[in-house]
């Protein structure tokens, strides 16, 4: 079994750099912590330090075992920081996982309601990629995760999906851009500068079918695996682009752009990815009571 107490030692040194310096930061003697490291090498099996001159060098061993180390006493401070809050008994607390290909706009209405709700509850959201968020839900480490894809089939049961929605897509240009098009949409599209998600999301497969159904031939200049700066771009006239959005003004507003029209029977989905001892947990039955009545 890992003895904590020694791996502190150890993470002393590591992140000082040498003993004397660890030995004065922990308030003990040099050969103190020495031996305290002796015995986690001798516990671990591994050699985590070797003398490169006088310099003490992580081993590769070392250095995994440092990654973890920052990680265990990372979560170790997060903790205690979260015992001393004040409001600790009365607010209940979620850690959300956002992907980071929802529209920010799309995440706020989600998560926003509960704000406002009768329970008191904060929340701390973590955006990134749905592959890397996922682990950290399986882990423990998050409540649950917004995605635009339910998890898949066949991977640990322990998991559910719940289908949160359905939002339109619409696309959107400057100004300058809407004022050179000519005819009705969805055909005024045509030939004009387009920026589109990547490949292989959810958003990209459906606008580039709905576009062939259309025999719409759009000149695709940009694509990004960042909604956000492909948002960026179009607002500063690169091209017109589709995002989902409830209403068309969170975006006019926010992006300075017009809404030029609505992708007919286009929809993207958002689903909550919760890990199922989770669902007991009264802020996140709150949750998906304030988004089934949005």
């Amino acid at each position: 079994m890992l003895n904590y107490h020694h791996l502190r030692y150890f993470w002393a040194v590591a992140t000082e750099g040498n003993l004397a310096n660890a030995a004065e930061k922990l308030g003990v003697s040099v050969q103190t912590v020495s031996g305290q490291i002796s015995k986690l090498e001798s516990d671990l099996g591994r050699t985590l330090f070797q003398l490169e001159g006088r310099r003490l060098v992580l081993t590769e061993a070392g250095r995994v075992a440092r990654r973890y180390a920052d990680e265990i006493f990372r979560l170790g401070e997060q903790m205690l920081g979260s015992l001393s809050d004040e409001s600790l008994e009365r607010t209940l607390r979620l850690t959300i996982g956002v992907s980071d290909v929802l529209p920010k706009t799309v995440s706020y209405r989600l998560l926003a309601p509960i704000l406002r709700g009768d329970l008191q509850v904060k929340i701390e959201c973590i955006e990134g990629r749905f592959e890397e968020l996922l682990p950290s839900l399986l882990m423990h480490r998050l409540d649950l995760v917004l995605s635009d894809r339910p998890y898949a089939l066949g991977g640990p049961q322990q998991i559910r999906s719940h289908l949160l929605g359905k939002i339109p897509v619409s696309i959107f240009g400057t100004t300058h851009l809407t004022s050179t098009l000519k005819g009705s949409f969805p055909r005024c599209l045509k030939g004009q500068p387009m920026l589109l998600p990547t490949h292989g999301s959810v958003l990209r497969a459906q606008v580039d079918d709905w576009l062939n159904q259309q025999r719409i031939q759009v000149n695709v200049i940009g694509e990004f695996d960042d909604g956000a700066l492909m948002k960026t771009f179009g607002m500063h006239g690169e091209g017109f682009f589709p995002t989902p959005c409830v209403d068309p003004t969170d975006i006019t507003t926010q992006f300075h752009v017009d809404h030029v029209g609505r992708v007919e029977d286009v929809y993207e989905s958002y689903y909550a990815l919760i890990d199922r001892p989770k669902l007991n947990n009264p802020a996140v039955q709150a949750l998906l009571a304030t988004l089934k009545n949005t």
